[in-house]
């Protein structure tokens, strides 16, 4: 899958910070809780889109 089907940034958004594409959730949150050792799994049920 390619990351760019997946990310939008908008400027009406978030103030144009990159964010899962359909939500309102930013990648940098995304990228945090992975490095602090979250699973994709587990990302994936505490933020459903």
């Amino acid at each position: 899958m390619n990351w760019q089907e997946r990310m939008v940034s908008t400027p009406d958004v978030l103030k144009g910070k990159p964010r899962l594409r359909g939500a309102r959730i930013p990648v940098g949150l995304v990228l945090g809780y992975l490095a602090d050792g979250a699973r994709t799994d587990d990302l994936q049920r505490g933020f459903p889109i």
